[in-house]
């Protein structure tokens, strides 16, 4: 029975094969109408480079996450197609852009690196090592943590509460 992650990665690999698809065809139709025929030859190169994205988002490449962070492609792609009549692939630029959203926001089924969302930072559990030094130590070790963005500046005072007995 496939996981919940797996039935994800599936879906993502799915929409990316079938945006090489759509992008191939318009580029064929484009090519065949002459006029569009640059923004056609453009598509189906574009659908070439990234007909092996699905098989890497099967096997859970760690680096796919960071081909999906630039929009520069997309938006070029997007101003190539509206210029030369491709109008279209808009369309096909707004799903492209929903699977750049789906991966970016599941990368960590491709790294293996959950990133705590801003609300969920509370229920972190806050590691403060107990020195012999005692409260001093611990205060600046936390505050550390907070200097450095690892914790919120409520999740110091929270513990800063906790660690003076307030």
């Amino acid at each position: 029975m496939q996981t919940e992650e797996q039935h994800l990665i599936r879906r993502i690999a799915d929409y990316e094969r079938l945006s090489c698809i759509f992008w191939f065809v318009l580029g064929v139709i484009q090519i065949c109408m002459l006029w569009t025929a640059i923004a056609g030859v453009w598509n189906i190169i574009a659908s070439i480079t990234r007909w092996k994205l699905p098989d890497r988002i099967r096997q859970q490449d760690p680096t796919i996450p960071k081909t999906y962070e630039s929009i520069t492609q997309l938006v070029i792609v997007g101003i190539v197609n509206v210029v030369l009549g491709g109008f279209i692939g808009v369309i096909f630029i707004a799903f492209d852009f929903y699977i750049r959203d789906k991966v970016l926001t599941n990368s960590h089924l491709f790294t293996g690196v959950v990133q705590p969302s801003a609300d969920t930072s509370s229920l972190i559990p806050i590691p403060v090592p107990v020195a012999a030094s005692g409260f001093d130590h611990q205060l600046r070790t936390l505050a550390k943590l907070r200097d450095d963005g690892v914790i919120t500046e409520e999740d110091f005072g929270r513990k800063k509460k906790q660690i003076l007995g307030l």
